[in-house]
């Protein structure tokens, strides 16, 4: 579990098995990198990222609000880096 307070600036970010997306060359660190954007405009407190798991097109991200306790789930495109929920 990786545990991220975008309530503070994020001085380093620590992803220890680096890992590409089977199709594209977008890395884990990439597409944490998008979803904490994503997500920094959505929730004013903490948020905890959970999970990234690669698939065909896109990276899969699952994040905690860290006071609601509330999972999000974001598919971050391997391609574009755009973000969806859901």
């Amino acid at each position: 579990m990786k545990a991220i307070d975008i309530s503070a600036e994020l001085s380093k970010l620590v992803i220890h098995a680096e890992s590409k997306n089977p199709s594209n060359q977008m890395d884990e660190k990439k597409a944490i990198q998008y979803a904490i954007n994503y997500l920094k405009s959505k929730h004013d407190n903490g948020v905890i990222i959970k999970s990234a798991n690669g698939q065909k097109d896109h990276w899969q991200i699952k994040a905690q609000d860290y006071d609601n306790e509330v999972d999000t789930i974001l598919q971050v495109n391997a391609q574009t880096g755009e973000v969806k929920e859901g």
